[in-house]
């Protein structure tokens, strides 16, 4: 018998001997204590014997079970990421507890295994088919992962053919993880592309290397056509996000003369390159639509988003709706005015209301009298 001393009781379970802490696990139980207290003990059980929650699950009472399972992954994360994954892999009812949406410290889904990621085993368990993951877990598990290992299991999983057409985001972000980490073997990884994945591997390569430039360039240096028309959709958006951060932008002169897979793409996102940097971006945007070469749906995008980001970032309703106004397809014209008074009576109801009082009568300007009367004090 181990002396009892519970520092040597938890030792003992984590070393493999865990005939104690499974007696305290059902004491726990039956002086119905927390699962939070009864979690510490699973966990510790678990850490070398993972199958063992199926069984002991059913000695739990059903209302329970998911809840106490959901905890015992997150405690035994806490001790070893791998020891997470490596009971997702052996107990069938951790992983149904797994996939539940029973929240545990904020947590819901495969989120309780949010914390585990840096663990070599978190892509090859989730992307395992025999433990049946939906592609939304994977999507969201995959996002997360860290480690060379999980960005070579990702890019096996790509180039046998796992997704197809455009690379989802981590398959990009592994591809640049090894491509700094083995800089070595760059050449072998790229060899080892199937041929009808080379255009992708181009668009990660240009990317990897105007990123790896971009330090020795002068402060505020912007891409150019030539440097963006090596890219993918992705790849853009990625070079959106560093102009926000860095303080700069591409001109929407320069979108305009992408490719036009590019094009559509950096004209529908074109103001995610907008942040406190550029105040006056959406107004410089708005006056110089009737010098490019756009088309109607290209105006629709670029209005709409103008007039959004004057109103979610400046307040500025009245401007937001001038420029909805102008936008040229009148459904999302009426649609985008609509949503912009809406929040405003909600927000602002006093100046919704007397907005409302110089609108043509008719049935949104009732709705918005009606929205701004019930949230008035």
């Amino acid at each position: 018998m181990l002396p009892d001393d519970l520092a040597i009781v938890k030792i003992a379970a984590m070393a493999g001997r865990s005939t104690e802490a499974r007696e305290k696990i059902r004491e726990l139980l039956a002086t119905d204590a927390k699962d939070a207290e009864i979690a510490e003990w699973l966990a510790l059980v678990l850490f070398s014997d993972p199958a063992w929650l199926d069984r002991f699950i059913l000695t739990v009472p059903e209302d329970r079970r998911i809840a106490l399972a959901r905890l015992a992954i997150l405690k035994l994360g806490n001790l070893t990421p791998d020891s997470a994954w490596e009971l997702i892999r052996s107990s069938p009812y951790a992983r149904l507890a797994a996939r539940s949406d029973v929240e545990i410290e904020r947590r819901k889904g495969i989120q309780i295994l949010g914390h585990c990621m840096s663990s070599d085993l978190t892509a090859e368990t989730i992307l395992d088919p025999s433990l049946q993951f939906s592609d939304k877990d994977i999507a969201r598990t995959l996002r997360s992962t860290r480690g060379d290992g999980n960005a070579r299991r990702i890019l096996d999983e790509w180039r046998g053919g796992r997704w197809k057409g455009e690379p989802p985001e981590f398959v990009r972000d592994s591809w640049t993880q090894l491509w700094y980490a083995d800089k070595d073997g760059r050449q072998d990884l790229e060899k080892s592309v199937p041929t009808e994945l080379s255009g992708y591997v181009d668009q990660f390569k240009a990317l990897n290397e105007q990123s790896s430039q971009a330090d020795a360039k002068p402060v505020g240096t912007v891409p150019g056509v030539e440097e963006l028309s090596a890219l993918g959709p992705g790849e853009l958006m990625e070079i959106f996000e560093n102009q926000r951060t860095s303080g700069t932008r591409i001109p929407l002169e320069t979108i305009t003369q992408l490719p036009a897979n590019l094009r559509k793409v950096g004209i529908e996102n074109y103001f995610q390159q907008n942040d406190s940097f550029h105040p006056d971006m959406a107004r410089q945007c708005v006056e110089h639509l009737g010098q490019l070469d756009l088309t109607h749906s290209e105006q629709q995008s670029l209005l709409e988003n103008a007039a959004t980001s004057s109103w979610v970032k400046q307040g500025d309703y009245q401007t937001a709706l001038d420029w909805s106004a102008r936008m040229p397809d009148a459904k999302g014209r009426a649609e985008v005015e609509e949503r912009i008074l809406t929040e405003l009576a909600q927000q602002d109801p006093q100046t919704a209301f007397d907005h409302a009082d110089a609108m043509p009568v008719g049935t949104l300007r009732d709705k918005i009298k009606r929205i701004a009367t019930e949230a008035l004090p």
